[in-house]
């Protein structure tokens, strides 16, 4: 039995020793081929991923490519339809949600398949760069003939496109259709009034502090911290604010519109009305969204061109032959907000979030607590084409 238990013991020490080498053995040449597979990994990844020519097919070199962005109801819509109603802009419509182009399109997944508006941009997939798979030759090719389908004049040297989601597209977008060849607008709106389309619904309304503003609130800081990092990759991006172009004043609003031309390279030509709108004026409400919309789907094509592309929600702001920008409408949300405090907060919800949220809402130029006060988004000021000095 000795014999056996030190044979046993023996037979342990030399596995033991084995096993030790082995794991030493491994270890020095885990650390090698970590690193060779790092190494291998991207080489492997550079050899699957097609190489894309520098330079424009001959279909496509005649235009600039302007691409609106930002977060959803963020004024994306409003922007677009300003700038459709100049000569030399043809823009998208596709008899889709909003004349968005990510509706009309199969290179890549729209944002109602990766979270949907409230949650899209937790999904790496929705952050696309130019480091992409899906930028090729082909789906360059593929994706602006998708587009040509819809846009309303390929004659014209300018083809818009606005999806909300461009926003953390951006450098995929760029890398698809050039440096040279692309421009981005970007425009950023108050977290609560680009939420506010949520709240309506009685499903977000009544847990609001509690859970869902707080979940909707860090989407807003989320899609803007991954923008905030993409437009230091981006040849030519302009950035303003919703409140800046619709609560400062005629005067304002005519200088951002003019800025932005002079940006592109478009010359004035956009025919645009600034009215006055009162905070308690209603707006479009969803059955007269549906039944517009319903109505404008029956349309043919040629007689929606023919109309100027009138959408659904728009008639709020006109067609893209006459726009309306309402002045003073920016702040429509607070009376929602101001009854979601008075009637969820007895247990302290809603001051709870303010505070957890306030210093990172800050950032951007907004507050929690003081509603309209409007500052500088500090990782956008390089970009921003807002008068220092609010003009009135």
């Amino acid at each position: 039995m000795a014999f056996v238990g030190v044979t046993a013991l023996s037979a342990v020490a030399v596995a033991i020793v084995v096993v030790v080498g082995l794991v030493a053995v491994l270890a020095e040449g885990g650390k090698n081929n970590v690193n060779d597979d790092f190494v291998n990994h991207d080489d492997f990844a550079n050899k699957e991923k097609k190489s894309i020519s520098p330079t424009l097919p001959s279909e496509m070199k005649d235009h600039t490519f302007v691409f609106v962005m930002g977060a959803h109801h963020s004024g994306t819509t409003i922007l677009d339809l300003i700038f459709c109603s100049h000569p030399n802009v043809s823009c998208l419509v596709t008899h889709k949600r909003q004349d968005e182009g990510q509706h009309v399109q199969t290179v890549y997944k729209k944002a109602a398949v990766l979270g949907g508006m409230t949650g899209y941009a937790f999904n790496d997939e929705s952050h696309m760069t130019e480091n992409s798979k899906s930028i090729t030759d082909e789906n360059r090719i593929k994706l602006f003939r998708e587009w040509s389908e819809y846009w309303t004049d390929m004659s014209r040297p300018f083809l818009f496109e606005k999806s909300p989601p461009n926003v953390i597209k951006s450098r995929f977008l760029q890398s698809l259709f050039t440096e040279q060849a692309t421009r981005f607008i970007m425009i950023m709106r108050h977290p609560l009034g680009a939420i506010n389309f949520a709240l309506e619904s009685s499903r977000y309304f009544n847990t609001c502090c509690e859970r869902t503003c707080l979940m909707l609130i860090r989407h807003w800081l989320y899609t803007h911290k991954l923008a905030s990092e993409d437009v230091h990759h981006l040849k030519h991006v302009r950035f303003f604010k919703y409140e800046s172009l619709v609560e400062r004043g005629v005067k304002q609003a005519k200088y951002i519109i003019h800025k932005t031309e002079e940006y592109l390279g478009l010359g004035a030509g956009e025919h645009v009305e600034y009215v006055t709108a009162s905070l308690a004026e209603p707006s479009l409400s969803k059955s007269r969204r549906k039944k517009k919309h319903s109505k404008r789907k029956k349309q043919s094509a040629d007689e929606n061109r023919a109309l100027g592309g009138r959408r659904n929600l728009l008639e709020y702001h006109g067609n893209r032959k006459h726009v309306s920008v309402r002045m003073g409408s920016a702040y429509k949300w607070l009376p929602l907000w101001e009854k979601i405090i008075s009637t969820q907060n007895a247990d302290g919800a809603c001051d709870r979030m303010v505070e957890e949220l306030e210093a990172d809402v800050n950032v951007y130029g907004y507050s929690l607590k003081d509603y309209q006060w409007v500052g500088q988004a500090t990782p956008f000021k390089e970009i921003d084409i807002t008068p220092i000095h609010p003009t009135t």
